[in-house]
């Protein structure tokens, strides 16, 4: 039942973020289309990478909908980095769009990069070899 909730609220915040960008009628739209597809229903309480992936996925790009362009990010880079690799491509537009001055420039996205690496790839590792790593 949890893992259910956690998926309606990724899917609100989506679609929440979706209306505020390009209004109430889109809005109503994706609420429809994700509420109706089969696959979201399913996939939100599998205990998978693919689901954490979506979760993650939803949020964002519900982030970067609503200009929360180092949360987007950071959410992107839990996606390839804990969840599965294969979602590198759906973040690839959010990163080159958020190289722009206007977004958050070279230096913060690159703060970003390094903030998701040692959150995401370097604390885990330490954490599964300190639990697993070789026995001397």
């Amino acid at each position: 039942a949890s893992l259910g909730t956690i998926s309606a609220a990724c899917e609100a915040f989506f679609c929440a973020a979706v209306s505020q960008s390009f209004g109430r009628s889109v809005g109503l739209l994706t609420f429809g289309f994700l509420a109706g597809a089969s696959g979201m229903f399913h996939s939100s309480v599998a205990v998978l990478p693919s689901s954490t992936c979506m979760y993650a996925v939803l949020l964002g790009f519900g982030a970067w909908l609503r200009g929360s362009w180092a949360l987007g990010l950071l959410c992107g880079s839990f996606a390839v980095l804990m969840a599965m690799a294969v979602a590198v491509p759906m973040f690839v537009p959010m990163g080159v769009a958020a190289l722009h001055p206007d977004n958050l420039g070279f230096v913060r996205v690159v703060a970003v990069a390094l903030t998701a690496l040692v959150a995401f790839a370097l604390l885990p590792s330490l954490l599964d070899w300190g639990y697993y790593g070789t026995k001397r």
